[in-house]
């Protein structure tokens, strides 16, 4: 009776042997799966924080970017009041310039009061001082205005 349970007893230690045999394997390659998965979230939090580093600099560029854009709209709107004024004030001397070549010929008081309109809405739109120009300066451009003007004989 003592051989059988020892006999036994003999059989329940192998068969304990081979299941902690087979948890310690089973734990080894947990270990081994669980350093893989380290290795790689290191990995991707080193990228994570590159990536989260080119995105600052993106970032910082393209706020600059946009304060530059910014800056040309706002440069581009004050070209533009000054382009307007330029065209009145050309119209204008268009008006005047063929008065003098044409005494004779009578501007209607709706062009006249239209042109001096069109004028105070863009004085009242332009936001920048314009210097206004010299007598000498304004006499050259008249005299470009009668080279460019086509019915001029001269």
């Amino acid at each position: 009776m003592y051989s059988s349970k020892f006999t036994e007893f003999e059989d329940v230690g192998e068969e304990t042997r081979s299941m902690f045999a087979t948890v310690e394997n089973r734990c080894q390659d947990v270990a081994s799966r669980a350093f893989a998965m380290e290795a790689q979230n290191q990995k991707l939090f080193s990228k994570a924080e590159s990536r989260q580093k080119e995105l600052e600099l993106v970032l910082s560029s393209k706020s600059a970017v946009d304060s530059t854009h910014r800056q040309l709209l706002i440069e581009c709107a004050e070209a533009e009041q000054v382009c307007r004024k330029k065209q009145v004030e050309r119209a204008e001397l268009t008006r005047r310039l063929h008065q003098l070549r044409n005494p004779s010929t009578i501007i209607s008081t709706e062009n006249e009061s239209a042109v001096s309109a069109a004028a105070a809405s863009v004085a009242v739109v332009s936001s920048s001082p314009v210097v206004a120009s010299s007598s000498s300066s304004s006499s050259s451009a008249n005299r470009r205005y009668r080279r460019m003007d086509p019915s001029s004989s001269s």
